[in-house]
């Protein structure tokens, strides 16, 4: 069993209250679109890194590096890969980590991690935008990872997802389950059983309940590496101008 390392931090608002975020309201204009696809998946890799999160608190970068692997496998010629030395960086400068004092290692706010991949870049691409989804909407989520490939999700992790992952088993609701520490994981499909996401290397799955009741944040991107470099599409067969007239960013 790997090492497990926290490092969300809760933000003094969160993102679905924040106005300085944009927000990810039902979507879909179009009358014939009322309820997303059943089931989604834009995860085509079987091999995800650690991204140092067995010993750091990097869980935020790591799922930055998740999602990148999977938009780059759709529509690129090559997957990019982050490797931990670029995953150090970015914990470095948006954590504010400093090798030579273990102390700092407290974790990342999302905000800032989406705030630094938009201005900075993370693995070469620099994302148009991002946007919060809220956690207790659960059509306007399976929506966002239809239409933009995936969420990140930031949790406050209890015992009960630890001890369900070691037994293979979905996290789910545990009432009064002991919170271990704040973890932000990548989520790009979901079927009728809960969403599906990347954590610690391994694919877990996460029911509605557990979202309800344990997620604080649920953040989408636009990212450059989601549309073909040559016909503009985007896997699900949409385009940027096309999305930015049905989705709702406000």
């Amino acid at each position: 069993m790997p090492d497990r390392k926290f490092g969300r931090i809760s933000p003094a608002i969160l993102p679905h209250d924040d106005p300085t975020v944009r927000h990810f309201s039902l979507a879909l204009r179009k009358p014939t679109l009322k309820r997303p696809p059943v089931a989604v998946s834009w995860s085509k890799s079987s091999v995800y890194g650690m991204h140092l999160n067995d010993q750091l608190g990097s869980c935020g970068p790591a799922s930055a590096a998740n999602a990148t692997q999977d938009f780059t496998s759709w529509t690129q010629p090559k997957v990019t890969t982050i490797d931990d030395d670029e995953c150090l960086a970015i914990y470095e400068a948006v954590g504010g980590y400093n090798p030579r004092n273990p102390a700092s290692d407290q974790g990342v706010i999302l905000k800032d991690l989406f705030e630094y991949w938009k201005t900075e870049g993370i693995g070469g691409y620099k994302i148009i935008d991002y946007f919060s989804v809220d956690p207790q909407n659960p059509v306007n989520q399976s929506w966002a990872i239809e239409i933009f490939g995936g969420l990140i999700y930031g949790v406050n992790l209890p015992q009960s997802a630890l001890n369900a992952m070691d037994a293979g088993k979905v996290w789910d609701y545990v009432p009064r389950s002991q919170i271990v520490g704040g973890h932000a994981i990548w989520s790009s499909g979901y079927d009728p059983s809960g969403r599906k996401a990347r954590s610690w290397t391994e694919l877990v799955g996460m029911t509605g309940a557990f979202i309800q009741h344990d997620a604080e944040e649920a953040w989408g991107v636009i990212h450059p590496a989601w549309f073909d470099p040559h016909t503009g599409l985007c896997p699900n067969g949409l385009n940027l101008e096309s999305i930015m007239k049905d989705a709702v960013l406000i």
